[in-house]
């Protein structure tokens, strides 16, 4: 009796079984119809999935949906940062673990701000100029690279400005700008490496060279990363290939031999012919500069700012610039690569730099503007100094004095001229400038022209060449 009563039970124990797990498929299957087209509608279009999310934080802040994704997305940063800077500390173990991580959170930020098609133009242009670095001679590969990525931006300005014109939604348009600078940099960094020999190159160019082609593990780990893939900073493969690895902390030594400091990276050897306005532009739009600063905390709270040490042997985290304010609120804008230039070149290089970077924002007559009104600026700028600078030199008090004029004068007219930049459209530059009754632009334009005494010829050639 004892075993038919067990036997019994353990039917009614294995039946019970079955029922539970038959009722469990029946839930399982049911939640699974319903999760999966969720999962599939999430994978096919992220931003729209996202946007429910978004579009509440966007009616509690009254800002705008694409500014409060691209907002929430620089500020998980910071959390994440935290989590790749301790959780997958630099060491040789890491290094690959760190390239993907980095890039698979750059993707999701990608895909859940701009979706698949927009990402496609993004790696197709990646991948066309990726190709190049290992198909193209590198002799005329920074070349090639350089045409196709400012072609393929300007086709992308061109999209934009018929489905938006004059307007600042935010789209791929803006990582798209960054990533030109990124797969130009390579290309140049490459060619250096490559192709020139180490007597031709400056310190800079001999700290960023790159001597082989990167992995395109590496390659889209620099284009992707989660902590620049929106808003920057940028800096070159080797300094980015150097905090994967953790090398940026070690103390790298210099051409004194002091073993404590490193040469101040440049950032500016291909891409950055594309600067000053660019600065200035960042300083006009304070919704836009505070995401660039953002972005830079972020970057230096991970490490990738860091640099080395100066002679003091302090701590100095200047590989990721946004914004120098500073800088661009006083008329001291940091120099570009010159001397990629020919020395006979038929423009100047500091009307490269201007006329580059207008193609790399775009195509509006503001930017244009701008740079026509800079032209005569910088001609206006040579023969004041060349006429009056050497009249205040005489005592201290004329010497302050002549600083304190030409120091307002030049933040005035960076103001005045880059405001171009910001109003986009001919119309509205004019209505601009009439509010000044076009006075600063007729008397820039007058001094321009102004000739130079022939004493001092001499002094406005010497100018030239330092400009």
């Amino acid at each position: 009796m004892a075993l038919a009563s067990l036997y019994a039970r353990q039917k009614t124990t294995a039946s019970e079984y079955f029922i539970l797990f038959s009722t469990a498929s029946k839930y399982g299957a049911s939640l699974c119809n319903q999760l999966i087209p969720d999962m599939v509608s999430i994978f096919a279009d992220p931003v729209r999935a996202t946007d429910p999310f978004f579009q509440l934080l966007s009616d509690h802040t009254s800002v705008p949906i694409d500014q409060i994704r691209y907002i929430f997305l620089l500020s998980m940063g910071y959390p994440l940062g935290a989590i790749y800077r301790h959780g997958l500390a630099p060491s040789p173990a890491h290094i690959a673990l760190r390239h993907m991580v980095s890039t698979s959170i750059g993707l999701l930020f990608g895909l859940m701000c701009f979706g698949w098609v927009q990402m496609g133009v993004l790696f197709s242009m990646t991948g066309v100029c990726y190709a190049m670095l290992l198909l193209v001679p590198s002799k005329v590969v920074h070349v090639y690279t350089i045409v196709f990525a400012m072609a393929s931006m300007s086709v992308a300005h061109i999209y934009r400005m018929m489905v938006d014109y004059g307007g600042w939604h935010l789209d791929f348009t803006g990582p798209l700008m960054l990533m030109v600078q990124r797969v130009t940099l390579t290309a140049f960094a490459l060619h250096d490496g490559v192709a020139r020999k180490k007597a031709e190159l400056n310190e800079d160019q001999k700290l960023m060279k790159l001597t082989e082609v990167p992995s395109l593990l590496e390659y889209w780990s620099y284009n992707y990363n989660f902590h620049t893939f929106l808003a920057g900073p940028i800096c070159t493969l080797k300094e980015y290939l150097n905090f994967v690895d953790g090398s940026n902390f070690k103390t790298i030594p210099t051409q004194n031999g002091d073993g404590k400091t490193k040469i101040k990276p440049s950032a500016q050897q291909g891409q950055n012919i594309l600067g000053p306005v660019e600065k200035v532009q960042f300083c006009i739009h304070e919704k836009r500069i505070s995401n660039l600063f953002t972005a830079e905390s972020v970057n230096n709270y991970i490490g990738l700012g860091f640099s080395g040490y100066d002679k003091e042997g302090k701590p100095v985290w200047d590989v990721c610039k946004n914004v120098r304010v500073f800088d661009v609120e006083c008329p001291f804008p940091p120099r570009v690569c010159y001397e990629r230039l020919p020395p006979k070149f038929w423009i100047s290089p500091h009307m490269a730099v201007f006329v580059l970077s207008a193609i790399w924002h775009g195509f509006y007559p503001g930017y244009y503007l701008c740079i026509l009104t800079f032209m005569f600026i910088n001609e206006a700028a040579r023969k004041m100094r060349t006429m009056l600078r050497h009249h205040f030199q005489t005592s201290p008090a004329k010497k302050v004095l002549y600083d304190l004029v030409t120091t307002v004068t030049t933040v005035f007219y960076m103001d005045f001229t880059t405001t171009c930049f910001s109003l986009l459209m001919w119309e509205k530059c004019v209505l601009f400038w009439s509010y000044f009754y076009y006075i600063p632009l007729v008397a820039v334009v007058m001094v321009s022209f102004l000739p130079v005494p022939r004493e001092h010829r001499g002094e406005e050639k010497t100018l030239e060449k330092t400009d």
